[in-house]
């Protein structure tokens, strides 16, 4: 058995709230990581950032009750239902720094509905720019690394389709990294080639590193499925 040597550990306060983990138990949840996601995102601002750059069409600020800042899917609730019980979470709340109820899912599925592909853009901007300011000088070698993976979807949901693969309906969304850090992420219908539109992303990809460094050398990795002529072209 472990011994623990540190029976507290503190976190940033809310408005008025002192936010400690310990071992003498209370409210109980199973969504205590996000108090370290905030806090991490304390430090790279990327919530705020991401806030700034999607769309809200919604009443004026000083009539709009819950802020863009935040979503359940950073702790992987993928499903707007989900937000119907996890919106009274003490974790939750202490996590997106609002000491009240958070949005309900009506509100969080009309907000959503709002964004674009100009909105996807901009966020990928965001990723990449996070990806630059991790370096202190110019690498002189960059692998993006491409490959696929299933997204199962378990209700009605469109552009749904079977894929014998997998053997389940699902999405085959495209991401591209380059060590740990995520530059793209493309969400696709499975009804096609899982290498479709990677040519064009590779080549955005490539512009945009090239564009940013002087670098001596990009090698592409993937695996047999990418294998097309447009991407060897």
């Amino acid at each position: 058995m472990l011994k623990c040597y540190q029976p507290e550990l503190s976190f940033s306060s809310l408005s008025r709230r002192k936010t400690t983990a310990d071992f003498t138990g209370g409210d109980l949840t199973s969504n205590v990581s996000l108090l370290l996601l905030r806090e991490c995102d304390c430090h790279l601002g990327l919530a705020r950032s991401v806030a700034d750059d999607v769309h809200d069409l919604r009443d004026p600020p000083g009539l709009t009750q819950h802020r863009t800042t935040g979503a359940t899917e950073a702790a992987g609730f993928e499903d707007l239902n989900d937000h119907g019980q996890l919106r009274f979470d003490s974790a939750f709340q202490f996590g997106f720094q609002r000491p009240k109820t958070l949005a309900s899912t009506a509100t969080l599925c009309r907000f959503e509905q709002q964004q674009n592909r100009s909105v996807a853009g901009n966020l990928h901007k965001l990723l990449f720019d996070q990806f630059v300011a991790r370096h202190k000088k110019s690498p002189r070698r960059l692998i993006p690394d491409f490959d696929t993976t299933d997204i199962p979807v378990h209700g009605e949901q469109e552009q749904r389709f079977f894929h014998g693969y997998y053997d389940s309906h699902c999405f085959i969304p495209l991401y591209v990294y380059r060590g740990r850090h995520l530059l793209v992420s493309y969400l696709r219908h499975c009804r096609q080639d899982t290498a479709k539109h990677s040519w064009a992303i590779l080549a955005l990809v490539v512009k945009a590193l090239c564009q940013q460094w002087p670098v001596e050398e990009i090698l592409f990795r993937g695996d047999s499925g990418f294998c097309r002529h447009r991407m060897l072209d």
